[in-house]
């Protein structure tokens, strides 16, 4: 498969797309931010907010979202939520709210600020994480007109959260009382308990 579309249009929709939710959702009061498409494999997370992530050479820091790229596929409405939702930290940090703790639990505060930009916030092991999409954040995403062609492409297989594990090289014999693996093609032994040959089970 050939993709003709570079990354570097895909971010650009996603600079558009946040250009455009800031002035609907916050009048244009968030500041610049870097947004990135990573690799997931370490937050496993379809995104994060990084309020220190890059610097210029006067030391001055700005902010970065990232939007994982095994995410991409996902249907329009679930991946620009990701970016709502990381839109919700930058505007927490940028107003000095604690939104989260050190495990990065979302608290009470996250909950609060979600809520006034129309998420449903519901609460898990992990905090107020979970952002869920309402007919509000809806209308908002529709808003944008987001070119869905550009999101066409994710890194890794699309469905699976997991990478595939090759198959046991193992093979399972039995003797009748006991069963073992072994990683070897012809066995020739006999069970010291009760005295038959292990025998190969397909």
């Amino acid at each position: 498969m050939e993709n003709k579309i570079p990354m570097s249009k895909v971010v650009g929709e996603l600079e558009r797309c946040f250009t455009h939710f800031n002035k609907v959702l916050y009048k244009n009061t968030l500041p610049k931010v870097v947004i990135t498409v990573q690799s997931a494999r370490k937050q496993k997370a379809w995104g994060w907010f990084s309020k220190n992530a890059w610097s210029d050479k006067s030391e001055r820091t700005v902010p970065e979202i990232n939007i994982a790229a095994e995410s991409l596929l996902r249907p329009l409405d679930d991946l620009l939520g990701t970016l709502i939702h990381e839109m919700v930290h930058l505007y927490n940090w940028f107003n000095d709210i604690q939104d989260a703790g050190e495990q990065g639990y979302h608290n009470k505060h996250f909950k609060a600020a979600a809520e006034a930009v129309g998420f449903e916030v519901e609460k898990t092991k992990q905090g107020y994480n979970k952002t869920n999409l309402t007919p509000v954040i809806k209308k908002t995403i529709k808003g944008v007109k987001a070119d869905t062609k550009l999101f066409s492409l994710a890194r890794g297989q699309y469905g699976s959260d997991k990478e595939k594990k090759p198959g046991s090289k193992l093979k399972k014999w039995t003797c009748g009382c006991t069963n073992v693996r072994i990683a070897v093609g012809d066995v020739d032994m006999t069970c010291n308990l009760c005295g038959n040959n292990l025998e190969e089970v397909e």
